[in-house]
């Protein structure tokens, strides 16, 4: 996805290899999915105009268009175009537009690999894509925001740029 990828597990040294393998086949296959970057099924449904998704593709669609609304259109799945960027009919999905699902599909391919990291034998994981983050298993992990310059022109001091605790 043109994206860095970090993976942080709580396992027992016999499974975390198997488990960061999981996050890893996990990604590379969803990758294959969603990617702009490379040939992939969403490549292949704009060239197409449209097509059977798989599962996968349907229920970041289905999303795409649920945020859609809900931001009133501030989300969009096809920013450069503004119109109407795809629609379902019956199982296929007819794709008007060029697709962008990158920071939604990052998210979605985070989640699936947290998720494949415990189904793997992980305790826990940790899941960064990107800057978009996953969390699976007990306890918390905290995460650090740091603050923005408070001018785009100077430098951040001291006090504006001290990192503060944010939840995922």
């Amino acid at each position: 996805m043109g994206s860095f990828l970090e993976v942080q597990l709580l396992a027992p040294p016999w499974r975390a290899r198997r488990a960061f393998g999981a996050v890893l086949r996990e990604v590379r296959r969803l990758e294959a999915v969603f990617s702009r970057h490379r040939e992939s099924e969403l490549t292949r449904l704009v060239r197409q105009g449209g097509g059977r998704p798989s599962p996968e593709m349907r229920e970041v669609l289905a999303a795409a268009l649920a945020l859609k609304e809900a931001t009133g259109g501030a989300f969009h799945p096809a920013p450069a175009h503004g119109g109407e960027a795809f629609r379902f009919v019956g199982e296929e999905v007819e794709v008007l537009a060029p697709l962008d699902l990158d920071g939604l599909a990052k998210g979605y391919i985070a989640d699936k690999g947290a998720e494949a990291a415990l189904r793997a034998g992980a305790r826990a994981a940790l899941v960064n894509l990107g800057g978009d983050l996953a969390r699976r298993g007990p306890g918390r992990a905290e995460v650090l925001v740091e603050a923005p310059s408070t001018s785009p022109s100077s430098p951040s001091s001291p006090s504006s740029s001290s990192p503060s605790p944010a939840s995922p």
